[in-house]
């Protein structure tokens, strides 16, 4: 038995119905059960042969860490997978790894990523845990629960809790990279930030902030990064107050 933990909101209901409705096609030998973590409070109706959990916080703010801590809680099997919500594996791609090693980590090397118009692009995915790109807990992560870490959950809103998380599991655990694609369903580039869509510099400030907070907690050498925080100091009465305290709450 496997769980498939899920964090997702609503307004991606398109790409969740196609990632669990593609999991079950493609997984024919699996005994599993999902559980899917939404930010907001509204359902969505979802056929499948396995259970399903379902767990609505009603947040006004995307935490990636804080859902994938509460879902990772209510796994009822040994072994988890921390998937987005917009994500399609290869057929029997689960199953043929349920022999994962406890410490051991597992997810694809490649990852394709589409756009609005149908064509597709190769990802950047870093084996190394390169800042601002994908990384080892970017889409489907598969790992014994019980090597479960404890998210950071002050990474907030969009950018580098992938990063962190795999920082962390990195000091007790080991990645392995399959040879497999994995495909990223397209949706637009938004979150939801106190109740509200970010997008373009409002994005990019939350992004910065989380990234800034990272490259601080573990010491990273990355003079640009702290040369940027200046510029964004500068220019930060250009954004909402609640977005000013974010990113001061750093900036120190």
């Amino acid at each position: 038995m496997i769980s498939f933990i899920i964090y997702a909101h609503s307004f991606r209901k398109d790409n969740l119905i196609e990632t669990i409705s593609s999991l079950e096609k493609n997984e024919p030998n699996l005994n599993a059960e999902i559980i899917i973590v939404f930010q907001d409070n509204v359902d969505v109706p979802i056929s499948c042969k396995w259970p399903i959990k379902k767990q609505f916080l009603n947040i006004d703010t995307y935490k990636k860490p804080f859902m994938c801590n509460i879902g990772v809680g209510l796994a009822s099997n040994d072994i988890i997978v921390i998937l987005d919500s917009d994500r399609i594996l290869p057929e029997n791609y689960f199953y043929n790894n349920l022999q994962i090693r406890p410490k051991e980590i597992i997810t694809t090397k490649y990852l394709r990523g589409y756009k609005a118009n149908g064509s597709s692009f190769i990802e950047n995915r870093s084996i190394n845990n390169e800042i601002n790109c994908k990384n080892l807990f970017s889409g489907n992560t598969m790992m014994w629960k019980c090597d479960w870490f404890g998210a950071d959950e002050s990474f907030i809103g969009y950018g580098s809790a992938d990063n962190d998380m795999t920082a962390t599991a990195l000091q007790t655990c080991f990645a392995t990279f399959l040879d497999v694609e994995e495909r990223h369903l397209y949706h637009p580039t938004e979150i939801i930030f106190g109740g509200r869509t970010l997008r373009n510099m409002e994005w990019g400030l939350v992004a910065f902030t989380n990234l800034l907070r990272y490259v601080k907690k573990w010491k990273i050498d990355r003079p640009k990064v702290f040369r940027d925080a200046g510029w964004w100091k500068r220019n930060i009465y250009k954004y909402p107050e609640d977005l000013r305290e974010f990113f001061f709450s750093v900036y120190k």
